[in-house]
């Protein structure tokens, strides 16, 4: 695999400048999880390892889910990077959940929309199919 260090790419293709620039939902997940690496190795890039890590889960989300003994064993990522990845995936969970407050009432289709938009998914629409069953 040919590799290049970010320092060598154009300004406005480094994930850094590209995100100040453009904004977060600009960057491919590639990108963004080169942020979060921030280094990469001995002849790869935080993108090249990056690249290959999604490559290798098959998805950034495989990824940010594995075992922490798995990324500490991969190579290039070690204890810190596999610290910071279960660190993001902790963040994402608590940012998607939504906790109803007591009292929470769903009078109509619009309640519904409001609160599996908070991050509920399909597990609250099976909670609330059976409750009107």
């Amino acid at each position: 695999m040919s590799w290049c260090k970010i320092k060598d790419l154009i300004l406005e293709e480094r994930p850094r400048e590209k995100l100040i620039t453009y904004g977060s939902e600009f960057l491919t997940d590639v990108e963004l999880l080169a942020l979060v690496l921030g280094t990469g190795g001995k002849k790869i890039s935080s993108l090249d390892l990056a690249r290959t890590l999604i490559k290798d889960y098959g998805k950034l989300e495989n990824v940010l889910k594995s075992d922490i003994e798995k990324l500490i064993n991969y190579k290039h990522i070690g204890k810190a990077k596999a610290v910071a990845l279960k660190a993001i995936e902790q963040i994402t969970e608590r940012h998607i959940s939504f906790e109803a407050e007591p009292g929470y009432q769903i009078r109509s289709p619009s309640d519904i929309y409001r609160y599996l938009s908070k991050g509920q998914g399909p597990r609250a629409y099976l909670c609330i199919v059976s409750e009107f069953v």
